[in-house]
């Protein structure tokens, strides 16, 4: 299962959570806060990674059909589908609006163009990389998710920048963002591994 929160609308008052079911081949969103199902519709086969763009689009990966489509996120609308390497396992958007997505079989990360579909660059990067993260600084960081590391990546040269050993099998990583007035923007699938398995606990924020 892959659970993200849209970006939703500034003045939204609740930001809905977006679940895919890699074998039953649908997305659904749900409130946060009482687990209550909200919407649902069909993907495409084996859904396995999910990002929302800067514009609310919804992108669908398909590990084992090796495509990925848009979704208007509120009508199940497809929007666009591109056919991209082999085995997606993860997507991420990096703040210039480029998809990447992270081939777990083969081993690579490469960057597309949402837009059009086009190849924009891929670089090779540690075995079965899972899952995809950017920090506030625009580095990339991959899980590998059956070698029990993280690595960080300069997305634009695949020069590797820094590893370090996790917890056994992480395949989600997520950076903590501390919310700003008006605004929410959170993708919460988990870099959040280690806190979770050390049971710490964030202090409540309160957003106004």
């Amino acid at each position: 299962m892959i659970l993200l929160f849209s970006c939703g609308q500034s003045n939204a008052a609740i930001i809905p959570l977006y679940s895919a079911s890699e074998y039953s081949n649908y997305v659904a969103s749900y409130d946060p806060f009482t687990g209550q199902e909200q919407s649902s519709f069909n993907v495409g086969r084996d859904p396995s990674a999910i990002a929302f763009d800067s514009l609310g689009n919804l992108f669908v990966a398909s590990q084992y059909s090796n495509f990925v489509a848009s979704y208007d996120p509120f009508t199940g609308q497809e929007q666009s589908s591109f056919n991209v390497g082999r085995d997606p396992s993860a997507l991420a958007f990096d703040s210039l609006g480029n998809l990447f997505f992270a081939s777990q079989y083969s081993n690579y990360v490469a960057s597309y163009d949402p837009f059009t579909g086009q190849e924009q660059s891929s670089f090779n990067v540690g075995r079965d990389p899972s899952a995809l993260a950017f920090d506030s600084l625009g580095n990339l960081f991959v899980a590998s998710q059956y070698s029990n590391f993280v690595a960080s990546y300069d997305p634009f040269t695949g020069q590797e920048q820094s590893s370090f050993n996790v917890g056994r099998d992480p395949n989600a990583l997520a950076f903590y963002a501390v919310p700003t007035p008006g605004t929410i923007t959170l993708i919460f699938p988990a870099l959040f591994i280690m806190l979770i398995c050390s049971r710490k606990r964030f202090p409540k924020i309160n957003v106004t």
